[in-house]
């Protein structure tokens, strides 16, 4: 039986395979679970997933993978996000975003989000999530690169920006026009040159081992504990 993972800008596939050998799938989108499981895979993760302009991968799709045997991993973008909120149905998320969704400490879709070119390209990444800026302005503050009250002052100009203008050379533009210390502010954009923090692919990489992990068990089908209610939306989408 396959096992399907959906991702592309946090992960290329041609890394990917080298840790979880799978069949891996672009982003997902609304209608792609549920394609994947009419395939009877042993197990699904998501880790990218299209939005904005696609329609998003349906709650629905997910309970009904899990309904149907299908375990469900998620982690990263899109993954966390459902993860974060199916867990309780038994949905597996991996990683620090998911934990921190599903804790309440991230609270917004666009921390995740980031603007990247097509596949043909691999899917090159044009924007920052501010995840990965969070998690990078963490450890330049607790390695005395910059001051915390810095740290915080450039995540906080870089959270009021839209999604797809968030960049590390946008966010050192801003720390110049609002006052921020010029030397913290040289000393931090050298800093960046080999230091930057990419949570997203840390936990897309620990989801793909924690998966091969799981698989390697041999585990039965998964037993849904919830009933899978049909609606009229639904019937349309599996008809």
């Amino acid at each position: 039986m396959t096992v399907f993972v959906f991702c592309g800008p946090t992960i290329h596939e041609s890394e990917a395979n080298q840790i979880l050998a799978a069949e891996y799938l672009p982003p997902a989108a609304q209608g792609d679970v549920l394609n994947a499981v009419s395939r009877k895979p042993r197990a699904i993760g998501i880790i990218d997933g299209y939005f904005q302009f696609t329609p998003s991968v349906l709650h629905k799709e997910i309970l009904w993978a899990l309904d149907q045997g299908v375990h469900v991993f998620g982690s990263s973008s899109m993954g966390a996000l459902r993860a974060a909120e199916l867990h309780s149905f038994g949905m597996k998320g991996v990683g620090r975003i998911f934990e921190e969704y599903r804790d309440g400490l991230l609270t917004r879709d666009d921390e995740v989000a980031l603007n990247h070119g097509p596949a043909e390209l691999k899917y090159p990444s044009l924007s920052e999530p501010l995840v990965n800026i969070r998690a990078t302005l963490e450890v330049a503050s607790e390695n005395k690169v910059v001051s915390q009250e810095t740290a915080d002052k450039l995540l906080n100009l870089m959270d009021q920006e839209y999604f797809s203008n968030r960049s590390y050379k946008h966010m050192l533009h801003l720390g110049q026009q609002n006052s921020v210390q010029p030397d913290e502010l040289l000393r931090l954009e050298r800093w960046l040159e080999s230091n930057t923090v990419n949570q997203k692919k840390i936990d897309a990489i620990e989801m793909l081992r924690s998966m091969g992990a799981f698989l390697r068990e041999t585990p039965g089908p998964f037993t849904a504990r919830f009933r899978l209610e049909r609606t009229s939306i639904f019937d349309q989408l599996t008809s």
